[in-house]
C-alpha cells in the first residue's frame, strides 16, 4: 500500500521538476549554447563543413568547453531544495498528512529528478553534439558524466537540504574550496578525504581530448554522491520536518 501510495507521488514529483526546474536548466543551457555556437570563428565552420579533421578536433574542445561551463549551474537547479523547499513553505504537512514514509518520498524525489535531470541533458545536448560534429559516443559519455555529477554535487545537495535551507549555497562553497585545494595540493595524501568534485571537469576535458570515459572516476563521483544521500536520509529520519 505504502508502496503504491509512493509510485503515485511520482508523478507529481515529475511534475514538478517539468515545471519548476525544467525551464531554468533549458534556458541555462540554450544560453550558453547559443553563445558557444556563435562564437565559432567561420573558418572552423567551414572546416567542420568540409570535415577537416582537424577544425572537428578543436570543436570537440569547444563542446567540452560548452559542459564545462554548463554542468555545475544545472545540477544545482535540478538538486536544489528538494527537502529543505517543503519544510520552508510548509507543504509537507500536506505531503505527509497520509502515512507515508519521508525518507523513501525524498530518496525517490532524488532519484525521479536525477533521472530527469540526465534525460533533459541528453535530448538538449543531441543537436549540439551534431552541429559540433562530436563523435560516436560523444554524447553517452556526456549523459554518463552529467550522471555522476548529479549524484556527486546533488547528494551533496541533498545532504544539506536536510540540514538547511540554503542547500545550494553550501554546497557551491564546499564544492569550490575542493577545487581550490586540489588545485594546489591535490598531490598530497590528505585530499584524497576531500569530495572528488574536480574529477567531473577532467572528465570533461578527457571527452574533448577525445579519451574514453573513466568509469573508475565517474564511480568515485556516484559512491560520493550516494554516500551523501545516505547520511541525508538519515538525518531526515532524525530531524521532523517541522523543526
Amino acid at each position: 500500500m505504502r508502496r503504491a501510495r509512493l509510485l503515485a507521488y511520482a508523478r507529481w514529483q515529475a511534475s514538478d521538476f517539468a515545471f519548476e526546474r525544467l525551464p531554468a536548466i533549458a534556458v541555462i543551457t540554450a544560453a550558453f549554447s547559443a553563445g558557444a555556437w556563435l562564437a565559432i570563428p567561420g573558418n572552423l565552420r567551414s572546416g567542420l563543413a568540409a570535415g577537416d579533421p582537424d577544425a572537428v578536433q578543436n570543436a570537440l574542445r569547444l563542446f567540452a568547453n560548452l559542459l564545462a561551463t554548463v554542468w555545475f549551474p544545472v545540477v544545482i537547479v535540478a538538486s536544489n531544495q528538494i527537502v529543505s523547499g517543503d519544510r520552508a513553505s510548509g507543504r509537507f504537512r500536506l505531503l505527509f498528512a497520509k502515512p507515508v514514509s519521508t525518507r523513501r518520498y525524498y530518496l525517490q524525489a532524488f532519484a525521479v529528478n536525477g533521472l530527469l535531470f540526465v534525460a533533459t541533458m541528453t535530448v538538449l545536448l543531441a543537436p549540439l553534439a551534431l552541429l559540433f560534429r562530436a563523435p560516436p559516443g560523444a554524447l553517452q559519455a556526456s549523459a554518463a558524466i552529467f550522471a555522476a555529477a548529479y549524484l556527486a554535487v546533488g547528494g551533496g545537495c541533498f545532504l544539506f537540504s536536510a540540514l538547511i535551507r540554503l542547500d545550494w549555497f553550501a554546497i557551491t562553497l564546499v564544492a569550490f574550496v575542493e577545487v581550490l585545494l586540489d588545485h594546489h595540493f591535490g598531490g598530497q595524501r590528505w585530499t584524497r578525504w576531500l569530495p572528488p568534485f574536480h574529477l567531473v571537469k577532467g572528465r570533461i576535458d578527457a571527452l574533448g581530448d577525445g579519451l574514453p570515459a573513466d568509469w573508475h572516476e565517474l564511480g568515485a563521483l556516484a559512491l560520493t554522491g550516494l554516500a551523501s544521500v545516505a547520511i541525508g536520509v538519515w538525518l531526515i529520519r532524525r530531524r521532523p520536518l517541522a523543526t
